[in-house]
């Protein structure tokens, strides 16, 4: 399987990896959801006491992903607007 984040909890803790290292873990639009998904579960888990969240690779995390930003802002207003519809569903 290849995710963009991982988790595992161990003795109350749950670690929280982001695992795009040939991006240097930065955030697109499907890592920002599974690390959503992970942090929902993780606060629904009564068994999760704390949060750690960590990178693989040498940089935690370089911030948004600018190959997406760039396709963002070179579509079109009504591009960007449907997107934005559908990923508030």
């Amino acid at each position: 399987m290849n995710s963009s984040v991982l988790r595992r909890v161990d003795a109350g803790v749950a670690h929280v990896t982001l695992n795009r290292p040939d991006k240097r873990n930065a955030l697109d639009r499907a890592t920002i959801a599974a690390l959503t998904a992970e942090l929902r579960h993780c606060a629904a888990d009564a068994a999760v006491r704390v949060v750690q969240i960590t990178g693989t690779g040498k940089v935690f995390c370089a911030g948004a992903d600018l190959g997406e930003m760039q396709a963002q802002a070179s579509a079109s207003e009504a591009a960007n607007l449907a997107d934005m519809a559908a990923r508030s569903g």
